[in-house]
């Protein structure tokens, strides 16, 4: 038990360091930096949740609702965490496609190249849902050089089993990410299952 406490004490370190950073984001960070301290704060995240549902097998009824409360602090950390990344990254990647269209030394436009992203494929179960949608939106859905008919051919890739099998069906084009999206997010984006699949 104290083992897992001390693993979930480290990743709440980690948001709480990343909320801290969000606040004095300067403007030479790198979208590279940024980046990477995105998906750090989402795989510190997805660690804090597991441990915290394994913490709560192992606590009594009183212990178990301090750790819920403490979860909900951590919670509203990731989000805000998450969200002042996230645009942080859109406002880079923004400011580094104007560069380039300014850029008159350019006589061929460049080749878009998605930077190598480290992301489980995921299969439909529950218990991933969280990490698979955090990753994929902060690494590749957030790219603005990407057009939505890259996107989709990325989400596809990175998915198995019932997963690919939900929109397997559905052409790939521009138009057509928004909605594969909307249809993983309404299958697999359930609080109540995603906590079921833990326990």
């Amino acid at each position: 038990m104290n083992a897992l406490k001390h693993r979930r004490g480290i990743a709440k370190a980690t948001l709480t360091r990343a909320v801290e950073f969000i606040t004095s984001i300067e403007q030479l960070t790198s979208l590279e930096m940024l980046e990477i301290r995105l998906n750090r704060v989402i795989e510190a995240w997805h660690e804090f949740t597991t441990l915290h549902y394994e913490c709560l097998q192992l606590v009594g009824e009183g212990e178990a609702e301090e750790f819920n409360t403490d979860f909900g602090l951590y919670e509203d950390k990731y989000f805000e965490a998450h969200a002042g990344l996230t645009v942080a990254i859109r406002e880079r990647s923004s400011k580094n496609s104007n560069n380039a269209v300014l850029d008159s030394s350019a006589k061929t436009p460049e080749k878009i190249k998605l930077p190598p992203i480290v992301i489980p494929k995921f299969s439909g179960d529950y218990k991933d849902w969280p990490s698979f949608r955090d990753l994929f939106l902060g690494s590749v859905d957030t790219k603005e050089n990407l057009s939505p008919t890259h996107k989709f051919q990325y989400l596809k890739s990175f998915l198995s089993g019932t997963a690919a099998d939900l929109i397997q069906h559905i052409k790939v084009s521009d138009v057509n990410y928004t909605e594969a999206w909307d249809r993983l997010e309404k299958r697999f984006d359930r609080g109540t299952l995603v906590v079921q699949s833990f326990v």
